[in-house]
């Protein structure tokens, strides 16, 4: 009988450790991130990557260029799943004063990391534009009330600080996520009434913001961040000149599966055999 109790527990090892083996992950997957977007003092990035439970490994470092890396200031766990753990890393791109380097401006599909045991390679991180900061001195537009949440709703409320004419509105990402992104830009207590109109000063607009992927979409694995620019220009009879744009960005975090991160997993897997 003690032979069979040895044997059972030995199979019970092996299929443990098989099990182990065959979700062993050598190195971090990182999810596919679309921003687009201009960077602002002091306001974080997230980048969100998988790794085994039992793995201590994290990322330190991302580098674009020679001359502009970015130190990650915080890690969390993002969720479990399975044997995998979804981690968010947030990333300070431009100190409180600072401006984004020239070198850091345009799309990027991939970046060099460095993890906390020393190993850097260059991973695959989906698409990513920064775009340049406008000029906000002046901007006759200010916001008073502002909202959002993660699973991406998001609402705001801005008031005019002289009378203005709100031209036309479009957002980034347009082509990648028209389908499941709804905006509304109209005049406060006039939903009616949408671009183009004028605000007279003190006037406010509402601009509203939602995702809604449906659940079986594989976009919900995916970190989302359009920017929104509104066209302003000067209101009929205004002695100010010029084009000026208001941005807002629409942050949309990933909502996993264990589904979701399998496939991930697989996909990058096959696309590293394919490459070899």
């Amino acid at each position: 009988m003690w032979l069979l109790a040895v044997l059972a527990t030995a199979c019970v090892w092996v299929g443990n450790y098989g099990y182990y083996l065959a979700h062993k992950l050598p190195d971090i997957v990182f999810l596919n991130h679309y921003y687009a977007f201009t960077p602002s003092p002091g306001r974080p990035m997230d980048l969100y990557y998988v790794t085994h439970r039992d793995s201590r490994r994290q990322l330190v470092t991302v580098q674009i260029s020679e001359q502009v890396h970015w130190y990650v200031h915080g890690t969390s766990t993002y969720g479990d799943y399975g044997p995998y753990r979804l981690h968010k890393a947030s990333l300070e791109l431009i100190p409180q004063e600072g401006q984004l380097p020239t070198e850091a401006l345009g799309t990027f599909r991939e970046f060099r990391v460095w993890y906390s045991d020393g190993p850097s390679e260059t991973v695959p991180i989906g698409e990513i534009t920064f775009t340049p900061a406008e000029d906000l001195q002046g901007l006759p537009l200010e916001t008073v009330q502002a909202s959002s949440s993660s699973t991406g709703e998001h609402h705001h409320t801005l008031a005019a600080k002289q009378d203005v004419r709100l031209q036309s509105v479009a957002f980034s990402l347009h082509s990648r996520i028209a389908d499941a992104f709804d905006m509304s830009v109209h005049r406060t207590m006039h939903e009616e009434v949408t671009v183009p109109f004028e605000l007279k000063t003190g006037e406010t607009v509402t601009i509203d913001g939602w995702f809604r992927f449906e659940p079986n979409d594989p976009r919900r694995m995916e970190a989302y961040m359009p920017e929104m620019r509104l066209r302003l220009e000067p209101a009929e009879g205004s002695a100010s000149s010029g084009i000026r744009y208001w941005t807002q960005t629409f942050y949309k975090a990933p909502e996993p599966d264990k589904q979701g991160i399998r496939r991930l997993i697989e996909d990058r897997k096959g696309a590293e055999r394919l490459g070899e």
